[in-house]
């Protein structure tokens, strides 16, 4: 955890810092005496607790005040120790009703201060732990109670506390990019920036290295403006890049550079900017076996694989299956204003015996489809007749045309949504072109909610 200490007594920020840093090793301590640079300092940056004076001497009687509210503001959750020498107690007050979690009168017990410490930390702690966890089970998919999503849980939480490169491994459908963008969008500093996508296709290695770092303009035929890789893009922020086994050769030699040194150049140009971005990185193959067989550069893998996180496939932990199904049915009823439905006795049992090598993806094409047979016939419940594909041509349309639009409103929907409603990404995995994609979505009058 991150602690400033601000005072301008020297004496007494050296003996701050020395006591702090000797019971709390954990802690990085910055300590300042300069008023101007506290200011810029709590305008710009975030920390976990913080220990201010109230008064940096004239023209500064409540600069410790000013230095809690852009604290504050920056991040709500940090817990604030207000110091003074002023005995008046409505300092004391305005403090409090400004966010400080404590005012303190100079001179003060430097044991009494440690205890204050250990329970501003474990407050921090703990309202970050129930925000984190509060975002987890309200995400589209939560990753349900066993043994194994509860490990998934944990080192959610622990990379969303850091910047370590990660490498997210399962098969396909597990959740690799939903748990990217869980990761992004749960870190401090990394939610602000963009969360890029980058999935190697059926592209050229030029093209990879233009979507990846650039161009500049008149690069090539037809680029007729500056055009700024994901790379720039994810400053401040995310790049994932899905299927990264796929990616060619020299583009893999090109971003180990960048990863080492925090530079990118556009082609066509001699410029290098300088990047900051966390990489998140996906497979579902085994990096290793690619790399014995020259696919992939081993340098690349151990610097991509900072934390490894392996997605287990639904067959292993099936005994999370009836509440990850609850709480993806509870998304797609929100998606299409419909009255929560629930899962019958029968459906969730019929669940439990399909084999889902598809993983949650599966399941969650399953659930759409039941969802919209069940609407369909105006039925309660969601039962095994509704997920089971046997079933479900017993179910009577008006005509065949209505079960084809049927069932092509919800593979558009459901693989937009997997796409983030990338068109372009999109169009490329049901197989057709853009133009099409748009068509059909106009149709079939499909909104992202």
């Amino acid at each position: 955890m991150r602690i400033l200490l601000a005072d301008d007594d020297l004496g007494l920020l050296v003996t701050l810092k020395n006591l702090i840093e000797t019971h709390f090793p954990h802690f990085s301590v910055v300590a300042l005496d300069n008023p101007v640079e506290l200011i810029k300092t709590t305008q710009v940056d975030t920390f976990e607790l913080a220990i201010l004076d109230m008064s940096f001497g004239e023209n500064f009687e409540d600069l410790g005040l000013l230095a809690l509210k852009n604290l504050l503001k920056n991040d709500p959750k940090t817990r604030v120790i207000i110091l003074t020498a002023n005995k008046d107690k409505h300092l004391g007050w305005t403090a409090i009703k400004s966010g400080a979690l404590f005012f303190v009168n100079k001179p003060f017990d430097l044991e009494h201060l440690i205890i204050l410490l250990n329970e501003a930390a474990k407050q921090y702690e703990l309202r970050e732990y129930a925000e984190k966890f509060e975002a987890i089970s309200n995400s589209e998919i939560f990753f349900g109670k066993s043994s194994l999503a509860q490990e998934l849980n944990r080192q959610l939480l622990f990379c969303s506390k850091n910047d370590l490169p990660l490498l997210i491994v399962g098969e396909t459908g597990t959740g690799k990019s939903h748990y990217a963008r869980l990761v992004h969008s749960l870190h401090v500093k990394r939610k602000s920036g963009r969360f890029c996508v980058f999935q190697p296709g059926l592209v050229n290695e030029e093209m990879v290295y233009v979507e990846l770092f650039g161009a500049k303009k008149g690069a090539y035929t037809g680029l007729n403006e500056n055009k700024p890789g994901l790379v720039e893009l994810a400053d401040n922020g995310t790049l994932f890049i899905d299927e990264i086994a796929e990616l060619p050769p020299n583009i893999q030699l090109m971003l180990l550079r960048v990863l080492n040194d925090k530079v990118v150049r556009r082609l066509g140009e001699t410029e290098e900017r300088v990047v900051n971005f966390r990489l998140i990185s996906a497979t579902n193959l085994d990096l290793n076996k690619a790399i014995e067989m020259g696919k992939f550069r081993e340098d690349l893998l151990n610097r991509i694989a900072g934390v490894v996180v392996k997605i287990p496939p639904l067959r292993e932990r099936k005994e999370d299956i009836p509440e990850l199904a609850n709480s993806i049915l509870q998304h797609l009823c929100r998606k299409s204003e419909v009255t929560d439905l629930r899962l019958s006795e029968d459906a969730i049992n019929l669940l439990l015996t399909m084999e889902l090598k598809g993983n949650i993806r599966e399941l969650q094409i399953l659930l759409e489809r039941g969802l919209q047979y069940a609407l369909f016939e105006g039925a309660a419940v969601i039962s095994s007749k509704h997920l089971d594909s046997q079933s479900q041509k017993e179910v009577k349309f008006s005509s065949l045309n209505d079960m084809v639009d049927d069932y092509r409103r919800t593979i558009i929907s459901s693989t937009l949504v997997e796409c983030n409603w990338n068109i372009s990404e999109t169009a490329r995995k049901l197989r057709i072109d853009r133009t099409q994609l748009r068509r059909l979505i106009q149709r079939y009058n499909i909104e992202r909610k």
